[in-house]
């Protein structure tokens, strides 16, 4: 399996927005989407808090293409910290003193988020990655794809994952 990043909500403000704000008007029950998340979570034993932002997360994004150069051995465990903030401390990783704050707490050489954020090359990597995205028309996280061919889209219960990636081996493919 491979990461690849992907911006959700690029058009989002540093401060972020509430969650009732910005699906207001769009049918979605904020609170019904947090209770849901928040079950599926706890039948995994995960732990989850949630966010009442929609953020961009373009500074987690930027930092880690730069740890997948700079320190490969490292990247899954900063995988591991970032979703950690977001998803059970709350924090705004669209702010690059908050995703600095992720790294310091995993050991990280200070400063590492400016350095990251300084160079473009990190920026044209989740801009390919954002081209071939659109190219397999995703539009949500996490996307699964198999075989450059077949997508599994959501946050799936362990049961469609698993009869899809079964289904997808019985074809031969």
């Amino acid at each position: 399996m491979t990461w690849e990043p992907f911006e959700l909500h690029p058009e989002v403000p540093v401060e972020g927005i509430p969650l009732e704000q910005y699906f207001a008007g769009r049918g979605v029950s904020v609170g019904q989407m947090q209770t849901s998340l928040k079950q599926r979570a706890q039948e995994l034993g995960l732990p989850f808090t949630g966010s009442s932002l929609v953020i961009s997360t373009r500074p987690a994004l930027v930092v880690s293409e730069f740890v997948r150069e700079k320190h490969p051995e490292r990247y899954e465990e900063l995988h591991h910290g970032l979703f950690q903030a977001y998803f059970v401390h709350s924090r705004n990783l669209a702010q690059e003193a908050e995703v600095e704050a992720v790294c310091q707490q995993l050991g990280f050489a200070p400063g590492m988020v400016a350095e990251a954020m300084a160079e473009p090359k990190y920026a044209a990597v989740i801009e390919r990655s954002m081209e071939q995205a659109r190219a397999y028309g995703i539009n949500g996280v996490p996307t699964w794809i198999v075989n450059d061919k077949y997508k599994v889209v959501g946050a799936q219960p362990f049961e469609v994952l698993r009869d899809a990636f079964q289904k997808i081996d019985a074809m031969g493919e």
